[in-house]
């Protein structure tokens, strides 16, 4: 009984250790360490001014809604632009298309975050989030294709996970910080900072060293837009199972985007959480998708890609179902850890998306499901903005399991899909 344990504890080793391996050979892309950099200061920063935006908003109003507007003014801008922007990602020079971006939030960052040192105006805040938006829905397309051209396709996955992990652990730092800079200083600081915090990540991206690599040669003229964004839906609308794919990670988004509009007023009014505990159990969500994502590159060899989303859906559905009749600061920290291991599913969805999309129709397919997942996600928001002084939080949770639920769903009808494919 003995020898055979030492075998499963050696084969265990045997792939943790070659999972490593293969995380380190893509560190040594110089390229992709600099655009990992810019990453992890970009996130640094989202952490920091989401902490201090939303706080700031509901100590204001101390309601849902008015965190619901300024995540509506966010996805707005994906709504409108994500299938322009995906279709220019498939046209120009995607790292130049990244820059402009990253430099765009600086100066509006640094700009309303010194205007707010003077004028307390809440609709400066929710100008902030609508500039944001306007300017991530150019950035999102072309960093998923950008991806694929700077990493080979066998280390999309580790790739994937590691620009996953780099997001949760800047988003810790982030969130930890907020507290102590809007204690020592303001939230207008704390807004400042984060602009300079992209213009560090602006300077990273000139690092990096990229040559486009297109599989087909399309027009650069913006005249056919129109055309090329209706030859990706027919792209699509001829594989069953990359809409598959691409809807399951809709649904994984839509449950990330409602997340923060209800954990805010949630940890104010039920479980009584102080700023600096909000940041905390944020922190344990992120902790959870760190260690998820570590995990899952090992498993998904193991115990293969449906299995292991079918794992972390059916935890996303009991934690979520759970979490919604939590009172105490430290369950609820706990359940956000399993509900941060069931979303870092992403990883496993991205990579399966991109290996499953050819190169020159990457930004069309993720500008098309970033409009519908704007569209969804700010339907999400009107509703909890109409609904939150009416409901109580716990019960508006229950779109979360539902949604869950529909994750689920989805991979037990596409089982067989899944899995050939």
């Amino acid at each position: 009984m003995v020898r055979p344990n030492k075998r499963h504890i050696l084969k265990h080793l045997h792939i943790i250790m070659r999972t490593s391996a293969q995380h380190l050979q893509v560190l040594k892309n110089p390229s992709y360490r600099w655009f990992l950099s810019n990453s992890l200061l970009a996130t640094l920063g989202n952490g920091l001014s989401y902490i201090a935006l939303t706080w700031v908003v509901v100590q204001v109003h101390t309601s849902p809604s008015s965190v619901a507007m300024l995540m509506i003014c966010f996805w707005i801008s994906m709504v409108v632009f994500s299938p322009i922007f995906g279709v220019i990602s498939d046209k120009f020079h995607r790292l130049n298309l990244m820059l402009i971006s990253v430099l765009a939030r600086a100066v509006i960052l640094i700009a309303c975050g010194w205007y707010l040192r003077y004028h307390d105006e809440l609709w400066v805040i929710y100008l902030v989030s609508l500039t944001n938006g306007l300017a991530f829905s150019l950035y999102s397309p072309a960093m998923l294709t950008f991806l694929r051209e700077i990493v080979a396709k066998e280390n999309l996955l580790y790739a994937n996970t590691q620009l996953d992990i780099t997001y949760e652990i800047g988003n810790v730092v982030g969130m930890g910080m907020a507290g102590f800079v809007m204690a020592i200083f303001s939230p207008s600081t704390a807004l400042i900072l984060n602009g300079c915090f992209f213009l560090v990540s602006a300077f990273f991206l000139t690092r990096v060293r990229y040559q486009p690599k297109q599989e087909e040669v399309l027009s650069r003229s913006l005249k056919t837009l129109s055309q090329d964004f209706i030859l990706g839906l027919r792209y699509l609308a001829d594989r069953p199972g990359l809409r598959a794919v691409y809807t399951l990670q809709l649904l994984l988004f839509v449950q990330f985007m409602m997340w923060p509009v209800l954990l805010a007023p949630f940890a104010q009014r039920v479980l009584h959480a102080t700023v600096i505990q909000f940041g905390q159990i944020e922190a344990s969500f992120s902790l959870g998708v760190v260690l998820g994502g570590l995990l899952n590159a090992a498993l998904v060899k193991k115990v293969g890609f449906y299995r292991l989303l079918l794992i972390e859906a059916i935890a996303g559905v009991t934690a979520f179902y759970f979490f919604a009749a939590s009172d105490g600061i430290w369950i609820a920290g706990m359940l956000c850890f399993v509900i941060g291991y069931a979303m870092s599913a992403w990883a496993l969805i991205v990579t399966k998306a991109q290996e499953m999309t050819e190169l020159s129709y990457q930004g069309r397919m993720q500008g098309t499901f970033s409009s519908l997942l704007g569209l969804i996600t700010v339907s999400l928001y009107s509703g909890v903005y109409w609904l939150a002084d009416a409901a109580p939080l716990q019960k508006l949770y229950w779109a979360e399991v539902f949604v869950s639920g529909l994750m689920l769903l989805l991979l037990v009808r596409n089982r067989k899909r899944f899995i050939s494919d």
